[in-house]
């Protein structure tokens, strides 16, 4: 009797320490967005793949707009199953539908985060005027968990637009973000290039503009013109602003030159006055062009005379000889030569 109260005793206490040892063993995922940098808790790590974030401008009233600069703060990916599932956003719809937009964001707020997996970005800076058709500016690239992935999402920080009138205006943005629904997979070390379309909607005739993403112009099967840092510029400089710069500046004289007179000097760049141009004669400062290009010279009474005009880094130069009839064309063109000089 007391050998087998023994064994019995001795069952149950095998028992109980099995159940103790039981759960060291099991490894629970964290939420995909816990770091953003795709790995799990635990000492195992999750699978990634490479996602390169673009970021486009599907045309639409954009051009209305001398710019239009959005600053990207964060993106957010959620996976499939991870939230309740609701209809696609129709970025094609009017913007008078302000409302639906800012109630489906609100509801975005209350789902589940456990499939989320969200990335800081460096404050981003890009001009949609410069990112339309198939051009796009690169946000970042992105180790992300393997995976179906079916929202996303971009945080925006800051919306200035100005009208090609000059007039700035405030682009409407409901709950700072906005928001995608796109289908697409991610394997394991595999590099997948995804498009946010962005665009402005004008809300009728009320004079007002809307930012909204574009489904039909979203994804991974999209055609890619990568534009690089044209596109991403805090300033709000165009392309071809700063290629002016390095455009030929042009000198002349405004009718005849005579020794020992005044004539006036006119300075331009792609046939535009250029104020404040450096006007030198003979290797003396003699003053600067006015809002006109243009600046009156007392010609020395000399032989030669040599004007220079200096506007930043590019240069023209006239030289001037003057024989018996005291009055001459100059000897070379008046045009910078290397801007960089």
């Amino acid at each position: 009797m007391n050998t087998h109260r023994f064994a019995t005793v001795l069952v149950a206490l095998l028992v109980l320490l099995a159940g103790c040892a039981g759960g060291s063993g099991t490894l629970t995922d964290a939420p995909s967005g816990a770091d953003g940098d795709g790995t799990a808790s635990g000492d195992q790590a999750t699978q990634t793949g490479t996602l390169n974030f673009y970021v486009s401008d599907e045309q639409n009233a954009i051009a209305d707009f001398e710019h239009l600069n959005v600053t990207i703060e964060r993106v957010t990916l959620m996976k499939a199953n991870s939230d309740s599932d609701g209809d696609s956003e129709d970025a094609d719809a009017e913007a008078e539908a302000e409302a639906e937009a800012e109630a489906e964001a609100e509801a975005d707020d209350d789902a589940d985060d456990s499939g989320k997996v969200t990335y800081e970005v460096d404050n981003v800076t890009v001009d949609l005027t410069q990112l339309q058709g198939d051009k796009a500016s690169l946000v970042g690239s992105y180790d992300v968990p393997e995976g179906n992935y079916t929202k996303v999402f971009v945080h925006v920080g800051e919306v200035n637009g100005t009208l090609k009138t000059g007039e700035q205006v405030n682009v409407k943005l409901p709950s700072e973000k906005l928001h995608l629904n796109s289908n697409f997979e991610v394997g394991n070390g595999e590099d997948v290039d995804f498009v946010f379309d962005i665009t402005a909607f004008k809300a009728g005739k009320s004079g007002k503009y809307i930012l909204k993403p574009v489904i039909s112009e979203s994804g991974t099967n999209v055609p890619i013109e990568d534009v690089g840092a044209d596109a991403a510029d805090s300033e709000g400089e165009h392309e071809s602003e700063d290629e002016s710069s390095d455009a030929e500046v042009t000198a002349s004289f405004d009718g005849n030159v005579t020794a020992g007179e005044n004539a006036t000097l006119v300075v331009s760049q792609n046939e535009t006055p250029v104020e404040n141009a450096t006007v030198n004669v003979n290797g003396e400062d003699v003053g600067t062009t006015d809002a006109d290009g243009g600046l009156v010279v007392s010609i020395p009474d000399a032989d030669e005379v040599t004007v220079k005009v200096t506007d930043g880094d590019a240069e023209a130069e006239l030289e001037y000889e003057f024989g018996e009839d005291d009055e001459k064309k100059p000897d070379n063109p008046g045009k910078s030569g290397d801007t960089d000089a």
